[in-house]
């Protein structure tokens, strides 16, 4: 058993050339966003395939079995979930941290989940380094797994600079601590971390894709503006993805902004179009590749959707419930009760098959070579109020994926029959 304080070990030569294209992103381009300031994002070259082998990053990160183990138990076994810490109330995410690490360390060894995956939003409310103690490295200090991510609008949102911050002055640069904290040259101790034993990530750039035995994991940044937006080389990064991605491995999506969502500022189960929802559709009929499933979060809440598309049943999970205090609520029917899931949505090929608006939680995988399986659980916290002091997580949400037939083949729906 790893103890929780212990320092994690830096990269040494040999791991690195498990590095496919670069390993660290130095240049940095302003970029102007649809209706939003100037920002900056880090962009690789076009000959940079911002790829990270998952031998690389978990062996020099954790004990040099696992991948041996995972293939002879025949699973990826992994968390994601967004932060989300909210300024107001940090027991909420506490409450979530705390509940994982219990869970690691009382289940056996070959049942401990690979790493966990954070889905954006990292620091509230502008990506501040200052707040990486409290947002980041004190919540998760005693998770003894890696720990990904990629990032939110918050965390690339520029804060303005200066004591006072005058509108109309200059702006922090975009994305600068979280390039520090996850996309570091070399495994170390950041300022940031204060007491922290956890070290930063070496992760490639803010958008990468994570190559593990079983799945190939495409992470994407959707930038700042509401909704979500890609650039185009950004696009023509994730056409190149999609088909390089092995396909006797499950294909997995990440980003933060959510394709579909359902909140209190939207029509009744109204489903938009966004310009993310939009590139996915043209990168996947540019690749000829569907993604087996799709993560998002943004929203603060838990959200389960299946889209048809080409005979494909695509889970869409929006797992925004990660801590932050302010959970948001699905609208109810006018008459005033609660959506009962699964409820059709205003686009014919995508139903809602469940949700938990009242919960804090987080989403854990398992991935084998024929099935990926989902299984959320909640964690009552106090919704809206003050967290309890001692929460437990309740499984609330579990579907299964066949790989070969790209169908859901189980689902179990409000299993606390709660809505």
């Amino acid at each position: 058993m790893l103890e929780s304080s212990r320092i994690l070990p830096t990269f040494n030569k040999k791991l690195e050339t498990n590095w496919r294209g670069s390993r660290k992103i130095n240049a940095i381009k302003t970029r102007n966003y649809p209706n939003c300031k100037a920002a900056c994002l880090p962009n690789p070259s076009p000959h940079q395939l911002v790829r990270h082998r998952f031998i690389c990053l978990l062996r020099a990160y954790w004990e040099p079995t696992l991948p041996g183990r995972l293939r002879v138990r025949g699973n990826l076994f992994f968390r994601s979930l967004a932060t989300r810490e909210a300024l107001k109330n940090p027991n909420h995410q506490l409450a979530v941290a705390r509940e994982m690490e219990a869970r690691f360390k009382g289940s056996s060894l070959g049942d401990r989940p690979a790493f966990l995956y954070l889905l954006g939003d990292i620091v509230y409310y502008n990506g501040e380094a200052s707040e990486y103690y409290s947002q980041f490295y004190h919540p998760y200090e005693n998770y003894p797994a890696p720990i990904v991510a990629i990032p939110g609008n918050h965390d690339g949102d520029p804060m303005l600079r200066g004591p006072n911050r005058e509108p109309g002055g200059p702006l922090a640069a975009s994305l600068a601590a979280f390039m520090s904290n996850f996309c570091a040259s070399s495994s170390h101790k950041t300022p940031e971390a204060h007491d922290s034993s956890r070290a930063a990530m070496t992760e490639p750039n803010p958008y990468w894709t994570l190559e593990t035995p079983f799945a190939t994991i495409v992470g994407l940044y959707t930038n700042v503006p509401e909704g979500g937006f890609l650039f185009d080389d950004q696009k023509n990064w994730l056409v190149s993805e999609l088909q390089k991605a092995p396909k006797d491995k499950a294909l997995i999506v990440t980003m933060h902004h959510p394709i579909y969502s359902i909140s209190i500022s939207s029509a009744l189960l109204g489903l938009g179009t966004s310009p993310v929802e939009q590139a996915l559709d043209e990168a996947i009929n540019a690749a000829g590749r569907d993604p087996d499933i799709v993560f998002a979060a943004h929203a603060n809440n838990y959200m389960r959707f299946t889209r048809l598309h080409a005979g494909h049943q695509i889970p869409f999970i929006v797992a925004g419930a990660g801590g932050y205090f302010n959970l948001r609520r699905v609208p109810h029917l006018p008459d005033g009760t609660a959506v009962k899931a699964p409820a059709s949505t205003s686009k014919p090929s995508v139903t809602l098959e469940n949700y938990d608006d009242t919960d804090h939680g987080f989403m854990q995988v398992t991935v084998t070579k024929t099935a990926l399986k989902g299984e959320y659980f909640a964690i009552n916290t106090g919704g809206r109020g003050a967290a309890v002091s001692e929460a437990h997580s309740v499984l609330e949400d579990s579907f299964a994926i066949d790989l070969s037939q790209h169908r859901i083949v189980s689902s179990q729906r409000d299993l606390r029959d709660q809505h």
